[in-house]
């Protein structure tokens, strides 16, 4: 049997309804992209949907107690909460820079999770 799902692609602002259907061997054929990139977000989706994550974590001695970081890349969206999990561990220490390496290989990938805002000691 095959599964078939209209999706909204997002990679680009026409956001073109793109038809999905997934093939017995495994494939996907995508109709009602406007572009090559769509084609692929459309298969993606279907077959591993990715999500770039952002939350917050603890900030000891900082100006405000809450640090927002991101992934630096999407991750599996089946994953999402084994990456929460993982990431509401990390407590850091102020002050931090925007863009710093907070913590590596999540999970034993090469995600890494980075800081998204600065935060200056508490004074």
């Amino acid at each position: 049997m095959t599964q078939t799902r209209s999706i909204t692609c997002i990679v680009c602002p026409l956001g073109c309804k793109i038809s999905v259907k997934m093939l017995e061997n495994g494939g996907c054929l995508a109709a009602g992209n406007g572009c090559k990139n769509g084609g692929l977000y459309a298969e993606t989706e279907m077959t591993n949907p990715v999500r770039m994550l952002t939350t917050t974590i603890s900030v000891r001695n900082g100006a405000i107690e809450r640090l927002p970081v991101r992934t630096d890349k999407a991750v599996s969206k089946s994953k999402i909460p084994e990456y929460l999990q993982t990431i509401k561990r990390i407590k850091v220490e102020a002050p931090i820079k925007m863009g710093e390496v907070i913590g590596w290989k999540l999970l034993d990938t090469d995600v890494c999770v980075i800081a998204a805002k600065n935060i200056d000691r508490f004074s």
